[in-house]
């Protein structure tokens, strides 16, 4: 019916309910699966087989069954819906992950809403460098830290090497590779300004054109908009699509 864009689903495909027991538990039941029109199941997860620790895993190909749709494609069940174009996943940094958690863009876009009468139309909106600077120097004079992946990983090295005896030998490398990656909020905030911008900016249109305009503002950025914009620059290309 139609081209999809974007990442692999989740492969959710259950229905479950539950049942209270004793000792304050709960037995949770499948009762029903969902079928998409080529009457297969996405359900990644493979709950009838566990492991000897009680773990499960997905279902491996060879267990994955091949269906067709009306139009004769070709699809599998037991692994969610895969993209017809695939987009990267966007994953945020920790200063903007955390500057959202904290609610400091929350907060900043309140108070510029407050100093400012008036913007320019959602997808218009953008912040100067004056502007963004104001905001770098209203957020340095607040509490909020985090921890980088490459510094979870890096204490995580130091306790391998502890463990296995290698720590001694290593020791002055960790250190000095600890000093060089050690994250420093202020260059963080230079670092990431692209990413912190564009979410400080929706926060702010929100203000004024509420979510309708938070999301109007965040298409130019939008990499599953932008690829269906061109797309449909090229019907020919969706068409061979839907062919396949």
């Amino acid at each position: 019916r139609g081209v999809l864009i974007g990442q692999k689903s989740f492969g959710k495909g259950l229905v479950q309910t539950t049942e209270k027991l004793s000792f304050g538990t709960q037995l949770k039941v499948t009762v029903a699966k969902y079928y998409i029109p080529s009457g297969r199941c996405i359900q990644a997860i493979d709950y009838s087989n566990r492991k000897e620790d009680g773990t499960v895993s997905k279902f491996s190909d060879s267990l994955r069954t091949e269906f067709k749709t009306k139009n004769g494609r070709k699809v599998y069940d037991g692994g969610g819906v895969e993209a017809d174009i695939k987009t990267e996943f966007i994953t945020l940094s920790p200063v903007t992950t955390t500057l959202i958690v904290k609610g400091l863009l929350f907060d900043y876009a309140t108070k510029y809403a407050s100093e400012h009468a008036s913007i320019k139309p959602a997808k218009d909106f953008e912040l100067s460098d004056v502007e963004f600077q104001d905001f770098a120097k209203w957020v340095s004079g607040k509490n909020y830290d985090y921890t980088t992946q490459i510094e979870n990983n890096l204490e995580q090295l130091e306790v391998s090497a502890k463990k296995e005896k290698y720590f001694d030998v290593i020791q002055e490398q960790l250190k000095a590779l600890k000093t060089k990656i050690s994250h420093s909020k202020d260059q963080d905030l230079v670092l990431f300004k692209t990413e912190i911008r564009k979410q400080l900016e929706q926060e702010i249109v929100s203000r004024y054109y509420f979510q309708k305009g938070m999301k109007e503002a965040s298409f130019i950025d939008d990499k599953e908009v932008q690829e269906a914009l061109k797309l449909f620059k090229d019907m020919k290309r969706y068409e061979n699509i839907l062919k396949q």
